[in-house]
């Protein structure tokens, strides 16, 4: 590909299209037809493979639909991997750039609800080991929003560091809705943060019995002295189930914001 050579000579590190640069600017109500949209991420996935062997990063403007609406994304390529997709949020509604007729905007991040509403957050992990945490900070202004977040991966830590009671360990286990509440509690305490998540579960691919299998987790989310606990039975590998734990706590925070 003429892309790749050029990315070689020039040795340039990141390579930026234009927006819709798969489909076109100019596909009016095209973009509502499937095939259109498949052949979009087919093209993605193309240039995903192509682009493999670079250490150079690829942000490539394409629609992609999500339940049910049409976002104007720029996806994130690196070393053969889509590392996730950003949609427009400043959709234009004039002229010949009435991108509403087809687009969403973009929804804003957990960081930007809580920066809006001067608020601030901590969080509280086991099976995560950090990763709800290290997603916050992947936002530009997360230190406007988060001091200090507790990965507690023993119930010792769960005790000092979280206040858990060991009654709460001993009676319900450390993987339990009881448990979740007490570490999301706990952690806003210790933090003095108007917001908390935490995350107890068993990741896999061990470590399961047959009242708590492998997948099983708790989600805890505290805001304003309201607690609200969710549990979730994944099914994925090990990092699958970590992952989709991380995107089930902040979708919990971004509703619980989105409702005060």
């Amino acid at each position: 590909m003429r892309l790749i050579d050029e990315t070689i000579e020039n040795g340039a590190k990141i390579v930026v299209f234009p927006e819709l640069c798969i489909t076109g600017y100019t596909c009016n109500d095209l973009f509502l037809q499937e095939l259109l949209l498949e052949k979009a991420k087919e093209a993605l996935l193309t240039i995903a493979e192509e682009t493999g062997q670079l250490e150079t990063l690829f942000l490539v403007g394409l629609p992609v639909d999500k339940d049910g609406r049409l976002y104007n994304v720029a996806a994130v390529l690196y070393r053969g991997r889509i590392l996730g997709m950003i949609p427009k949020k400043n959709i234009p509604m004039y002229a010949e750039f009435y991108e509403g007729r087809h687009f969403t905007p973009g929804e804003e991040t957990v960081t930007e609800l809580l920066s809006e509403k001067h608020l601030h957050v901590t969080t509280a992990e086991s099976c995560t080991g950090g990763l709800i945490s290290g997603t916050l900070v992947n936002a530009a202004g997360a230190s406007a929003v988060l001091n200090e977040g507790y990965v507690t991966y023993s119930n010792e830590a769960k005790e000092r560091l979280l206040g858990v009671s060991h009654e709460t360990l001993e009676t319900y286990g450390a993987v339990s809705e009881q448990t979740a509440k007490e570490m999301a509690e706990g952690a806003a305490k210790a933090a003095g943060a108007e917001a908390a998540l935490s995350a107890t579960g068993i990741a896999g691919p061990s470590g399961g019995t047959e009242d708590k299998p492998v997948g099983l987790v708790y989600i805890g989310c505290y805001l304003n002295g309201e607690t609200v606990v969710k549990e979730c039975r994944f099914h994925g590998n090990r990092m699958e189930n970590r992952a989709q734990t991380v995107e089930t706590a902040l979708e919990m925070l971004k509703d619980a914001l989105l409702k005060e």
